[in-house]
């Protein structure tokens, strides 16, 4: 995963980006025999907590994550607003939670 980063504008099941700015966004890449998949994001969840299906020898969801200041939910409170929001995927399947949580702020 990496964040701050420009659209590569070819998406795939080893690469996707997301991001309102196309010169700074996130993407998160997987290399075979893993594959990805964009998971549909819950109305009001803050920008960016983003679930991803990884699916492979291990399948789980992935919560991408480039926390950032908002009007409402600032840096890490925005995560952890994300996580409240998410709390049935947690609980039924196994989830990494990645990224930059700009945690000093």
């Amino acid at each position: 995963m990496i964040q701050e980063c420009a659209n590569p504008e070819l998406e795939s099941e080893s690469c996707l980006w997301f991001g309102d700015n196309p010169k700074q966004g996130i993407t998160v890449t997987v290399k075979a025999p893993y594959r990805i998949q964009r998971l549909p994001v819950i109305d009001g969840v803050p920008k960016f907590v983003l679930p991803i299906a990884v699916s492979g020898p291990v399948d789980f969801t992935l919560f991408a994550v480039w926390s950032k200041k908002n009007k409402r939910h600032r840096y890490v409170r925005g995560v952890v607003k994300a996580v409240e929001m998410y709390r049935e995927v947690f609980l039924k399947s196994p989830c990494v939670l990645a990224g930059d949580f700009n945690s000093s702020q």
